[in-house]
């Protein structure tokens, strides 16, 4: 059962063709209508300019992720690099602590989270808003799907292969202060 809304009749008593606008409007008024209920589907799409879908399309291609990736990696090796020549610590104490716990059964460690292990998604999001925003302000060269211009020395090319380093940086750091259970820096 389909609603039928009643046509709209103007003072002289004529019925009016329908407009293209009309019949657009009511076609896009019934997708959001629950055809099993008759409900308001609340996930029904707002139009054809909503930034959030028109934004992700940036993440058609793996470019995009890996340059988001790459950013969040500078900026995390650099800062467990910075933290642990001031501090000492290496890089799984800057986000875990251990601490031994004795109990009626023996000595057990457990594992309390450090500054470092709140700092890792607060990077990532705050990295994926700082480069999705060119793609809001509706830029076309946002840097991700489409390279920037180059500025100076800074190159799309550089921040792959800097980014890039810095993935396999972290991993590097990682296994060695395993290995030698010592900070590197």
């Amino acid at each position: 059962q389909e609603k039928q809304t009643p046509p709209i009749v103007d003072l002289a008593g004529d019925e009016p063709e329908p407009s293209a606008e009309t019949a657009s409007s009511k076609t896009s008024s019934n997708n959001l209508i629950d055809p099993a209920d008759g409900s308001i589907a609340y996930g029904a799409s707002l139009g054809d300019s909503d930034i959030v879908s028109s934004s992700l399309n940036v993440f058609k291609t793996g470019r995009a992720s890996e340059i988001i990736n790459g950013r969040v990696a500078m900026v995390g090796f650099t800062a467990a690099m910075i933290n642990e020549l001031f501090s000492g610590n290496t890089m799984f104490s800057q986000v875990w602590n251990v601490r031994e716990v004795v109990n009626g059964y023996g000595v057990r460690e457990i594992l309390m989270p450090q500054a470092g292990l709140f700092l890792i998604p607060t990077t990532v999001l705050v990295v994926m808003a700082a480069s999705l925003l060119p793609q809001f302000r509706g830029r076309k060269d946002n840097g991700l799907d489409i390279p920037a211009e180059p500025y100076k020395f800074f190159s799309p090319s550089s921040e792959m292969i800097n980014g890039r380093a810095a993935m396999m940086g972290l991993v590097a750091l990682f296994m060695v202060e395993k290995l030698t259970g010592s900070a590197f820096f």
